[in-house]
């Protein structure tokens, strides 16, 4: 199913020491539902596959009906003339669709035809797809006042006692809100599953806590389509689906998905445009169904400035540029390349300095607006340094990235947000804590300032909430945490003020060195993070984006997955070895997890060397997540697409021992 592969990157990190409006999700995030759209694409649409991707990868449909046409004057459910396309052009639909992972509700009144000899005609035409097919559409909104009342019913039985039978495919109707309790009541099967719209006053989740001890599987209407009086936004299709999903909804109907074909009656756009292409209404489909935007890309190469690594780029673009200067600002397009979307808000970026003539830093920032007082990656002289980050994109799709001194650098892309709407908001980086004092130090707004260095074992509460415009309904905060100037070697764990600190931590540092790493901490409440320092150091956080409560990622308690370290999990990770770890179905993550949000260290190595985290049963990239030196311990952020097995596979290209924790998951 294609939303295997929307994925997401909200997360507490754990380690080896000891403007979007959402709506709030008192109990976590959304319960993840099957969400079907009507209408979906025509074949003979030059749009067909663009679209069909969109709705399936950005608006999360897993099944659609198929293309809508406006009705001929005197259509009833019953009689519908031409609105329904023939069997043949349902074939391509259902075609198309499973191309992009989703099934297709099939109209051929066949089906139901009195003829045995037609049924069983319908039967053989549709028998080699019909793993694809979601359900037989019996016709939409009969009216129970209506002599056409009876047709269903007896239409409803004769495809149950037979195609149903061969197919295993039920048949479907969606009913208005007015003839749902008449549907329970005459025709067959509607206890098992009942579709019903009503978009007026509550959008009809007094219909759906009335039905919920009635039916076993129910299917409610979601407004997305701009037709009449109706005029959705991203904020109405969250709340609505919130709303009916916690009135007992076990499926969501988008009205709609495509356009209705030939015609603009039902306004501009719905979750897809005119062209195919994801709308912010898609996004808002998506998200309050359960699922992450987020969408994992294949890890690739974008930035390569050596000019004697004999490594290149994906596409050959920004490779081979020579050392950096010092004080350079090199623009970097990520939009459009690599599979990510030339109009994307952010990416999941693996920043690596290496061989820096001098002690230095990188920060990552939009291109077109001002360098901010931040940074992401701190690195000393001649050494190779990496960390995760999500980055905020220019409104071209590029990213600007300064460096203090001069230092080569490679990007790795790993994934992207689409455009509009997205739960996670990725913001202008901006500094929240500085202990240190000088000239030219500051903060966003000059709170938490050279408030001293941390002492060993203490606790420092820092308001999150409110700050760097920053909303007070904050759930989870993505920070880079620097430590510079520690006395002794040592550990940091950020965590949400009002839980128990976790015996984990989110960056480990030796004594003396300037150490960087990028987290997020999730379940924030009171719009505070607390920061436990195991030895004194000065510290830095600057902040790159968060989510407003009611995100969609679940955050699980920091666990660890994984320590190679102890004889239970002693394993092979010499040179060239891949380690497979299974990670769907473990500790609390659900086998359809799309995605699993990790703190990766390696400790203990003999040699130095990197480590690449990706999808097992793809091919490895030429990428790296985490570099390291003989005897270092070093961590970082992971965010890793789950193989189809249910697993993520490392590689690993020197000897070091793996230490890994889980944080969270998306579906």
């Amino acid at each position: 199913m294609i939303k295997k592969f929307v994925l997401g990157v909200l997360v507490v990190l754990a380690g080896a020491g000891a403007a979007a409006v959402q709506v709030v999700h008192a109990d976590g995030p959304p319960k993840a539902v099957q969400t079907w759209a009507w209408c979906g694409v025509h074949p003979d649409d030059p749009f067909a596959q663009t679209a069909a991707r969109s709705m399936a990868v950005f608006g999360g449909i897993d099944a659609t009906f198929g293309p809508c046409k406006d009705g001929s004057p005197g259509y009833s459910p019953a009689n519908p003339g031409d609105r329904y396309v023939s069997p043949d052009q349902y074939m391509r639909v259902v075609q198309i669709n499973a191309s992009v992972g989703m099934k297709t509700i099939v109209y051929d009144a066949r089906v139901w035809s009195t003829d045995p000899a037609v049924r069983t005609a319908a039967k053989d035409f549709w028998r080699p797809v019909y793993r694809n097919i979601a359900a037989w559409d019996m016709g939409d909104e009969f009216d129970p006042a209506s002599s056409e009342w009876q047709m269903l019913v007896d239409r409803t039985n004769i495809v149950l006692s037979d195609v149903a039978v061969d197919s295993r495919v039920q048949p479907y109707t969606n009913y208005s809100g007015d003839a749902v309790d008449r549907a329970v009541r005459d025709v067959p099967g509607a206890k098992r599953m009942l579709s019903f719209d009503f978009y007026f006053n509550d959008g009809g989740e007094a219909i759906a806590k009335s039905l919920n001890a009635k039916v076993r599987t129910l299917m409610c209407a979601v407004d997305a389509f701009e037709v009449d009086s109706f005029h959705p936004t991203s904020e109405s299709i969250r709340d609505t689906t919130d709303r009916l999903v916690r009135a007992g909804c076990d499926m969501i109907l988008e009205f709609g998905g495509a356009q209705v074909y030939g015609s603009h009656a039902f306004g501009p756009k719905s979750i897809i445009d005119h062209s195919g292409e994801p709308t912010d209404l898609g996004t808002a489909a998506l998200e309050s169904t359960g699922y992450s935007s987020y969408v994992a890309v294949p890890p690739a190469r974008l930035l390569e400035t050596r000019t004697d690594s004999g490594a290149s780029t994906v596409d050959g673009q920004s490779s081979a540029l020579g050392v950096l200067p010092a004080g350079a600002t090199t623009q970097l397009q990520v939009g459009g390349r690599a599979g990510v979307r030339a109009d994307a808000a952010a990416a999941v970026l693996t920043v690596t300095a290496i061989n820096g003539a001098l002690p230095g830093f990188v920060t990552a920032f939009p291109c077109g607006t001002p360098q901010p007082n931040a940074s992401q990656l701190t690195y000393a002289a001649a050494q190779v340094v990496a960390t995760t980050v999500v980055a905020k994109l220019s409104t071209t799709g590029s990213v600007c990235l300064f460096n203090l001194t001069p230092t080569d650098l490679v990007v790795d892309v790993a994934g992207y947000f689409p455009p509009a709407n997205t739960s996670f908001v990725a913001a202008q980086p901006s500094r929240l804590l500085d202990t240190r004092s000088g000239a030219g130090l500051t903060t966003v707004d000059g709170k938490y300032l050279g408030v001293g260095f941390r002492g060993a074992k203490s606790v420092t509460n820092l308001a999150v909430a409110g700050r760097a415009d920053i909303p007070d309904d904050l759930s989870s905060a993505t920070m880079s945490v620097t430590v510079t100037n520690a006395r002794l070697p040592g550990f940091v764990s950020l965590y949400p003020c009002d839980q128990a600190r976790p015996q984990t931590s989110s960056i480990n540092f030796p004594a003396g060195a300037a150490v960087t790493t990028n987290t997020v901490v999730s379940a924030i409440t009171g719009g505070a993070v607390c920061i436990y320092t195991s030895a004194d150091i000065d510290l830095i956080i600057d902040l790159s984006g968060y989510t407003p409560t009611g995100s969609s990622f679940a955050a699980l308690p920091p666990q660890r997955l994984l320590d190679s370290r102890t004889e239970v999990d002693k394993m092979p990770t010499g040179p060239g070895s891949v380690r497979q770890l299974n990670v769907a179905g473990v500790d609390g993550v659900p086998i359809d997890a799309g995605a699993v949000v990790l703190n990766l260290t390696v400790t203990g190595a003999t040699n130095g060397g990197y480590v690449t985290v990706f999808p097992c049963g793809t091919t490895r990239p030429n990428t790296s997540i985490i570099n390291f030196n003989a005897g270092d311990t070093v961590s970082n952020l992971v965010i890793a697409q789950v193989g189809a097995n249910g697993s993520v596979c490392l590689f690993s290209s020197a000897d070091p021992s793996y230490v890994i924790d889980l944080a969270g998951y998306h579906r």
